[in-house]
């Protein structure tokens, strides 16, 4: 699978951004490392695992060069929609999983 058509299912199975609607929302933001994100994270129940984007070919796992990430509830153990489907995980950018994580502090009502 190509990096364009990976991109496509991607956004086609997460229905978050396109590239073009990220670009012109998130220009100017400043991301945090991934050390800071997983404290982030770890403070309000979730973790991050980093790794490659796995996916299913005719039923056969492949394992794509991508680099993707998880998010897990820590509560249930299970990992959040969204980051995974029925054929594909690590499927966020690290920028979508900041994005995740900050709306969580805001439907908390916690300071980001």
């Amino acid at each position: 699978m190509d990096a364009n058509t990976l991109q496509k299912h991607r956004w086609f199975f997460n229905c978050i951004y396109t590239s073009e609607d990220w670009h012109s929302t998130h220009h100017h933001a400043r991301s945090l490392t991934i050390s800071t994100l997983r404290k982030k994270a770890h403070a309000i129940g979730y973790t991050l695992n980093k790794g490659c984007i796995h996916y299913l070919s005719k039923d056969y796992p492949v394992y794509s060069k991508d680099i993707g990430y998880n998010v897990i509830n820590e509560s249930t153990g299970t990992m959040v929609w969204g980051c995974y489907n029925e054929a594909f995980d690590h499927l966020w950018t690290l920028s979508e999983v900041e994005r995740f994580i900050k709306e969580q502090y805001i439907e908390l009502g916690l300071e980001y």
